[in-house]
């Protein structure tokens, strides 16, 4: 500003003398403003409708209140902004005499709000500035910024699972034996204490869910959780998530409920079925039949994969017709079968009937599933039975045994008829 003078002598004279008389008016003002203060603007933030501690889900509602201060002058074109709310801070109340100048009696009231979700972080902050201008020969800017936290109560939870070996949030394979393990670690992403927590897993067998008593999880810190189920019988894929909360006892805040990512397990079942029928030729197969001992049974067994994965090793036997495994080290699909026959003569069997208790195995998944069927046949054996009867000369009486001496004649035989025969 001194510097000011002397540029004005370089003027003409109408022109130097304006210069010099608002060069007086700056030092006037400056000699003023150094007693009074420069003019200013400065912003504070309240919270008008929620605690010092909100949860995710929660509504936080601030009052930003606008003063001028300093030499007691105006400002115009005031505006005002915030970091922090979900919309621009909406004019409230303060403008007393409607000229829309923030005059130095006057505060300023702006309403703003935010709803706390799980990218915030914490504590929840809002950053407020306020600006505004002010003539003096040239319009000048003014500012002012003001900040306030909010303590923030938050937890997330993260899911793990395996069969062996280390924790994956992958998928993974089971066997229907297996057990299938779960961690959950629950992380305290809000900024104050979380005295006491709540973690539940409805898929987990009851009574698996360790540890069960609270602790003290600082902000920032972890505590891990297992629980575990048993894979038998369960539909494919097993989907499985779990949900947490912890409560802050100071505020009496819990943290809004969040569930965990979930994890898939594809739990395979291995299953085989044997069927084994029989026939008197190579066709008509049926599961019992009837058969001379003159005759060859002709046997023919079907081993099925019925499960939903590859079996290995499969092993297939009829002992009585075969005293080897029918195949061994088989492989068979889902779904996929095999038919084997062998055959057996009946010449040398001596009871009425007999099965061949066939039976197979395999491997799938590391679980050996194996079956049983058995055909059975019953042996014919044909018989012939005859008797007779015999009445003395002159008489006709079969019914007995005559008494005959040396020298009658027998002239009569009766056949009594046939028993036990059979023929087919």
């Amino acid at each position: 500003m001194p510097r000011t003078a002397p540029a004005c002598r370089r003027l003409p004279i109408r022109l130097a003398l304006v210069c010099l008389t608002v060069v007086a008016a700056m030092l006037t003002w400056t000699s003023a403003a150094s007693a009074t203060g420069s003019p200013d603007i400065s912003v504070s933030v309240v919270r008008t409708s929620s605690a010092s501690t909100v949860k995710v889900g929660s509504t936080i509602t601030y009052r930003l209140n606008v003063v001028t201060s300093g030499n007691e002058t105006d400002l115009s074109s005031v505006d005002v902004s915030a970091t922090g709310c979900d919309s621009t801070p909406a004019f409230s109340s303060g403008d007393s005499d409607h000229d829309s100048v923030l005059d130095t009696n006057e505060t300023w009231a702006y309403t703003c709000s935010h709803v706390v979700t799980t990218g915030d972080a914490a504590p929840v902050h809002i950053s407020a500035s306020a600006s505004g201008y002010y003539w003096f020969f040239f319009w000048f800017q003014v500012s002012g910024t003001a900040g306030l936290d909010t303590d923030l109560a938050r937890v997330s939870l993260d899911k793990k699972q395996k069969v062996a070996g280390s924790y994956t949030a992958s998928d993974i394979t089971a066997n229907d034996s297996d057990t299938i393990s779960y961690q959950l670690v629950l992380t305290n992403t809000g900024n104050i204490t979380l005295n006491t927590q709540s973690v539940t897993d409805a898929g987990c067998d009851a009574g698996t869910l360790s540890p069960t008593s609270n602790a003290t999880v600082a902000a920032g810190s972890t505590r891990t959780y297992t629980c575990t189920r048993a894979a038998h019988g369960l539909s494919s894929p097993v989907v499985n998530s779990a949900s947490a909360s912890g409560t802050n006892t100071a505020s009496g805040v819990t943290a809004a409920s969040v569930t965990s990512n979930s994890v898939n397990a594809y739990v395979t079942h291995p299953a085989i079925s044997l069927s084994s029928t029989v026939s008197r030729t190579t066709s008509g197969y049926a599961a019992t039949t009837t058969a001379h001992t003159t005759d060859t049974a002709h046997f023919q067994v079907i081993v099925t994969n019925t499960g939903d994965t590859t079996l290995t090793g499969i092993s297939v036997n009829d002992p009585f017709c075969s005293a080897t495994a029918l195949v061994s080290g088989l492989t068979l699909t889902a779904g996929d079968s095999r038919t084997y026959t062998c055959s057996k003569s009946l010449s040398a069997v001596a009871t009425a009937t007999v099965s061949d208790n066939a039976s197979a195995s395999g491997t799938g998944g590391g679980t050996t599933v194996s079956a049983t069927s058995s055909s059975s046949i019953t042996i014919l054996k044909p018989a012939l039975a005859l008797a007779m009867s015999a009445a003395t000369h002159g008489s006709s009486d079969y019914s007995g045994t005559p008494t005959v001496h040396v020298g009658d004649t027998v002239d009569s035989f009766q056949h009594s008829g046939i028993r036990s025969l059979e023929f087919t």
